[in-house]
């Protein structure tokens, strides 16, 4: 992908923002490794997988992880 888009998006600080939320080690590398879907049915594959997140987490909120290494 374009190294000027991905600037464009501020994709590095967004990852960033994800990684100071993330609990372990293992989850930052793989924030810190991501890059951007590239074709259309790829973007709609992850959408239909944030959706269907979204709509757990409504409903059931948002998991307890106090036992996880790296967690308050």
């Amino acid at each position: 992908m374009d190294q000027k888009y991905l600037n464009n998006l501020e994709l590095d600080k967004i990852l960033e923002m994800a990684v100071a939320r993330a609990v372990c080690p293992e989850t930052w590398q793989r924030i810190r490794q991501e890059q951007p879907a590239v074709t259309p049915e790829d973007v709609r594959y992850l959408l239909r997988q944030t959706d269907t997140l979204a709509a757990r987490l409504l409903k059931n909120g948002s998991p307890r992880l106090s036992g996880s290494e790296g967690a308050d």
